[in-house]
C-alpha cells in the first residue's frame, strides 16, 4: 500500500535547513538546482541538481543548504508497505539510496505535476497524485536498474531521446529512428523501451502531453489550436491522448487548474 503524505516543491530558500530528526516516512527528493547537504545516520551526502535522493522512515536526517546558496528540489514523502500487487524494488532495499538520474528531464516534469496535482482537492486530485507517486518511484526503480545496461546501448538511447525531444511535435515513425542508430526497427524499439521504459511512440506522446498541459495553463489557445500545433491533426485523437495519460480530459484538466502557476 502506498500512500502519499506530502509534495513539496523548495524554490531557493535562503537559509533553508531541516533540523536533525529521525524520520517517520519516507522521503525521496530531486534536486533540479544547486547543491543539498543531508547528514543521514551520521553520514554526509552531497545531492546535486540531476540527482535522486531515496531516505527511508526510520533514518536519522539532517539537511541544510550548501555553501554555495540556496537549492532548487522537490521532494515528496510518503508511507509504503509491501504489497502483493504493487512490487518497488527501491523501496525494497531500505537503504539510502542516492543516483544520478540519466532521464533527469522527463523525472523532473512528473515531480512537477505530482508537486501541482497535490495542492488541489478532490477524489479525482488525489488518485492522479498516488499514481504519479507510484510512476515516480518506479522510474527511479528502473534508473538503478540500469547500472547493468551497457554504455553503448545508453549511448545509443540517449541519441534517440534527444531526437525525439527536438521533433516530438512532427510525425516519428520507427523507421526513421532506426536509421538515425543503424539498426532494424525492432531493434530500435526494444532498446528503447528496455532503458526508457516505454516505446519511442509512447515517449513522444508523453512530450506532446506535457507540453498541452503547459499551453492549457498558461495559453488561451483553443483545444483545436494546440492539438494541431502538437501535430494531433485529429482533435478527438488529441483529447483520448490526453485522458489516457492525465485521466482527464483537457478541459477539465483546464478548469482545475485554472489560475494555478505551473512550474516545469
Amino acid at each position: 500500500m502506498l500512500r502519499l503524505l506530502l509534495a513539496s516543491f523548495d524554490d531557493f530558500i535562503p537559509s533553508w535547513r531541516n533540523y536533525e530528526q529521525v524520520l517517520a516516512m519516507n522521503v525521496m527528493a530531486l534536486v533540479t538546482q544547486g547543491v543539498v547537504i543531508y547528514q543521514l545516520d551520521g553520514q554526509r551526502h552531497e545531492v546535486r541538481k540531476g540527482e535522486v535522493l531515496f531516505i527511508p522512515k526510520g533514518t536519522r536526517r539532517e539537511a541544510l543548504n550548501d555553501e554555495s546558496g540556496p537549492h532548487q528540489k522537490y521532494t515528496v514523502m510518503f508511507d509504503y508497505e509491501t504489497d502483493s500487487q504493487l512490487y518497488i524494488p527501491i523501496l525494497d532495499r531500505r537503504a539510502v539510496t542516492r543516483m544520478r538520474i540519466r532521464h533527469f528531464d522527463y523525472l523532473k516534469t512528473r515531480f512537477a505535476q505530482l508537486y501541482q496535482e497535490y495542492q488541489g482537492s478532490g477524489s479525482l486530485t488525489r488518485m492522479i497524485s498516488l499514481n504519479l507517486l507510484q510512476e515516480i518511484l518506479l522510474l527511479v526503480s528502473r534508473e538503478a536498474e540500469l547500472n547493468d545496461v551497457s554504455p553503448f546501448k545508453l549511448t545509443l538511447a540517449k541519441k534517440l531521446e534527444h531526437y525525439l525531444l527536438e521533433h516530438y511535435r512532427q510525425p516519428v515513425e520507427i523507421k526513421d529512428l532506426s536509421a538515425l542508430i543503424g539498426r532494424s526497427p525492432n531493434y530500435t524499439s526494444s532498446l528503447f523501451k528496455e532503458v526508457a521504459g516505454q516505446s519511442p511512440i509512447q515517449f513522444m506522446h508523453y512530450l506532446r502531453i506535457s507540453e498541452a498541459r503547459r499551453l492549457l495553463l498558461h495559453t488561451n489557445m483553443t483545444l483545436p489550436e494546440i492539438s494541431q500545433y502538437l501535430g494531433y491533426y485529429d482533435n478527438s485523437h488529441f483529447i483520448r491522448m490526453f485522458k489516457k495519460l492525465m485521466l482527464s480530459t483537457p478541459t477539465q484538466f483546464r478548469a482545475r487548474h485554472e489560475g494555478d502557476m505551473e512550474r516545469l
